[in-house]
């Protein structure tokens, strides 16, 4: 029998262990019956469960691999080195955002622009071997907020004065270049 635990905690484990032993009917594992239940978990080896148990509960993080950070940072950062300098520039920029906690005064988005000219600058052929890992760390963000925010935001695609379109902006991703 199984450890006194709730059935809810040990559906999402037997979920796995029944499609992996074919213990498993046409009934979805949330509505089995309690006999079908039963047996299927008789028929499952105990510590294969808790081990299986184990490794559901643990924390997982999903992370991409450098080679598609630098591919998705290359597709999303549409601007030149050049170009994102000179709009870091203006004012617009500077205001675009939530500021720093370190007092500056300066926003986020204007700090990685800054780092995103310097990553653009220093391997301008885009050659995937020449970055460092903070390079990486950093491109990782840049393709992190610019998804997200494309994807919550429609405005910065249509409004070319809205604050979602100059903060892309800060991040090297001119929204009507897209």
């Amino acid at each position: 029998m199984l450890p006194n635990m709730s059935r809810a905690i040990h559906t999402g484990v037997l979920t796995s262990m029944f499609w992996k032993s074919k213990c498993y009917n046409s009934q979805t594992v949330l509505n089995i019956s309690s006999k079908h239940y039963r047996s299927c978990v008789e028929r499952t080896n105990l510590q294969d469960y808790i081990q299986t148990a184990s490794l559901l509960s643990a924390p997982r993080k999903m992370v991409k691999d450098n080679d598609t950070v630098i591919e998705e940072f290359n597709e999303l950062v549409n601007m030149s080195a050049k170009d994102l300098q000179d709009w870091l520039g203006q004012d617009e920029s500077a205001g675009a955002g939530w500021s720093k906690d370190d007092g500056s005064g300066e926003t986020i988005g204007h700090d990685s622009g800054r780092k995103i000219v310097a990553i653009l600058e220093k391997n301008p052929k885009k050659d995937p071997s020449k970055y460092e890992q903070d390079d990486i760390d950093h491109m990782r963000k840049v393709v992190a907020y610019c998804k997200r925010h494309l994807a919550q935001e429609e405005k910065a695609k249509q409004d070319t004065n809205s604050k979602s379109y100059k903060s892309l902006k800060n991040w090297g991703h001119e929204a009507y270049k897209a």
